[in-house]
């Protein structure tokens, strides 16, 4: 029997993969900008985002937040900053503000 309930072993795991990925990043002192996401509405509190994931492909990334929908963008539009503002490929709405995507 284990020590501890299965919930509690869940957010173990989970912490520990956030703390692998910290780790990745920490050893690091300073990142280059590849690109830079620009959305419509920047400036409007609704769209700000409070979660950014890279998609399984790593040819997309997709964005959540305040405005109650996740946003998937094209990586590569983004990297060549050929334009103004970058709209997502796909956007799916949500009843509720979200916080992860996975």
């Amino acid at each position: 029997m284990d020590k501890y309930p299965r919930r509690i072993q869940s957010s173990v795991g989970c912490l520990g993969s956030f703390f692998e990925g910290l780790c990745k990043f920490a050893h690091h002192n300073k990142f280059d900008e590849c690109g830079r996401l620009r959305n419509r509405g920047l400036v409007s509190s609704a769209n700000v985002m409070c979660v950014l994931s890279f998609y399984h492909d790593e040819d997309h990334i997709a964005a959540g937040g305040v405005s109650k929908k996740i946003k998937i963008f094209d990586l590569n539009a983004i990297s060549r900053d050929s334009v103004d503002i970058q709209y997502p490929v796909f956007e799916i709405s949500n009843k509720s503000k979200l916080s992860c995507v996975k």
